[in-house]
């Protein structure tokens, strides 16, 4: 299941994220309930996305596609830049790498724990 994977994906965050990985000393983790919940509703919506488009004419599926694309690119626009942060956030972006080859690497390691270090 993928939600079994929320402790892999923190590590390799945390790895280029560093002030990320202290969130949780501060007791402020709560992104595996919040991941789990996501991947319920990501599989609920898969589900009812597909029951739509087998009962839909194929006429349609191009507006019904189009629809959820712009659903979730508004979800996705919302993680990139989110409502709410102010400058905690701010502090926690400042602490990122910015090395796109190196955050790549990392997230592809797929839990290896062999993560390159992060450039101060």
């Amino acid at each position: 299941m993928l939600a079994n994977l929320v402790g892999t994906v923190a590590s390799e965050i945390a790895a280029v994220s560093p002030l990320i990985g202290d969130l949780e000393k501060i007791g402020l983790r709560s992104e595996t309930s919040l991941v789990n919940f996501d991947m319920t509703a990501a599989r609920d919506g898969a589900w009812l996305t597909a029951q739509r488009l087998a009962s839909e004419p194929s006429l349609l599926h191009g507006v019904t596609i189009d629809g959820l694309d712009l659903a979730v690119s508004i979800g996705g626009r919302a993680i990139l830049y989110p409502p709410v942060g102010g400058e905690g956030l701010k502090v926690i972006q400042q602490a990122e790498s910015k090395d796109v080859r190196l955050v790549i690497e990392t997230l592809s390691q797929g839990g290896s724990g062999a993560w390159p270090s992060v450039p101060s």
